[in-house]
């Protein structure tokens, strides 16, 4: 188990700021909190192969499934294929709709009163 974790210590290592870009690392190490954090801490890595297999599978998820709030609420892949103002167009559409639906019943509510 110290191995992997040495292993993982050493890939993340590996990923370099810009220079007189202090920003970029920021987002590298907020991924790696994540990975470590979701990923890594919860479960048990047996041996090199599954590390991988759950680091890959972890990554896959984070990219297709997890919203993001940085994002908008949205996944990385939304972006990746350009959907993302038709996204954000459905969910203000919802709003606007629940929106209307409420301003309905109060006053459906306030005539029958």
């Amino acid at each position: 188990m110290n191995k992997l974790i040495r292993l993982y210590a050493n890939i993340a290592k590996l990923s370099a700021a810009s220079v007189a870009y202090p920003q970029s690392n920021g987002k590298i190490e907020r991924f790696h909190r994540s990975l470590e954090q979701e990923c890594l801490r919860p479960g048990s890595l047996i041996n090199l192969e599954d590390a991988r297999n759950q680091v890959a599978k972890y990554v896959d998820h984070y990219n297709n499934i997890r919203l993001h709030s940085a994002l908008f609420y949205l996944r990385p892949v939304d972006f990746l294929n350009g959907s993302v103002d038709e996204l954000l167009k459905i969910r203000q559409d919802k709003i606007d709709g629940a929106l209307a639906d409420r301003l309905n019943y109060w006053r459906l509510k306030k005539i029958a009163c």
